[in-house]
């Protein structure tokens, strides 16, 4: 998992770069290459991260929330 999250960032990274090199460098329409750099890593890089990241600790986030004294209403 370690690797593929790697992989896909360097190609967002190579994918937003050579977006913004056809931009500036040679005047052509780089936007499209920008635009899926920045969904691949929104939609499929930082899900995949997150869940590699917290895999084994959402249920230790869910016993302490579930150990704390229960919210207190002011009506």
């Amino acid at each position: 998992m370690k690797i593929v999250l790697k992989v896909i960032l360097i190609v967002c990274v190579l994918l937003i770069v050579i977006g913004y090199s056809f931009e500036n460098i040679f005047n052509l329409n780089g936007k499209i290459y920008i635009g899926f750099g920045v969904v691949i890593f929104a939609f499929i890089l930082m899900p995949l991260f997150i869940y590699k990241r917290y895999k084994g600790r959402i249920s230790d986030f869910i016993d302490s929330r579930m150990e704390q004294e229960p919210h207190q209403d002011k009506n």
